[in-house]
C-alpha cells in the first residue's frame, strides 16, 4: 500500500536526526480542508541551521517544482511547491525571524535577478 501524501513529507523531512517532530497542521490536520488547501507540517528541530541547509536534499522524494523560503514568514518555513499543483509548508515555529530582515529580504530582488 502506498504512503498516504502527509506520511511521505513526513518521513521525507523526519528522517533527518535534528527533527524532534513533525506534525500535520492547518485545515488538513483539523478536517477544513478544501482540495485546494495546502499542506502544513510543524517542525521542531535540536540543530535548525543543519536541518535548513539539508532541506532541498530532504524535499527532492517529493520531487518539487519550486522551493524557497517564506521571505513574509514571522518565523522560518520552508515552501514546496509540487505537481498537481500542491503547496506545502514547512513551518518551524520555534525559529523566530527577525521581521525588519523578512520585510527587507521580500522588498529585495532575488539573487538570480541580473542587474
Amino acid at each position: 500500500m502506498e504512503a498516504s501524501f502527509d506520511q511521505r513529507v513526513i518521513s521525507a523531512v523526519g528522517r533527518h536526526p535534528a527533527v524532534r517532530r513533525i506534525s500535520l497542521a492547518g485545515s488538513r490536520a483539523d478536517g477544513t480542508a478544501t482540495q485546494h488547501s495546502d499542506w502544513d507540517f510543524v517542525v521542531a528541530a535540536d540543530d535548525f541551521p543543519a536541518l535548513a541547509a539539508d532541506l532541498p536534499g530532504l524535499s527532492a522524494p517529493l520531487a518539487p517544482i519550486a522551493m524557497q523560503r517564506d521571505r513574509l514568514s514571522p518565523h522560518q518555513c520552508w515552501m514546496l511547491m509540487l505537481g498537481g499543483p500542491t503547496k506545502v509548508d514547512i513551518l518551524f515555529p520555534d525559529e523566530p525571524r527577525d521581521l525588519e530582515t523578512a520585510v527587507a529580504d521580500a522588498v529585495a530582488p532575488p539573487d538570480s535577478v541580473v542587474r
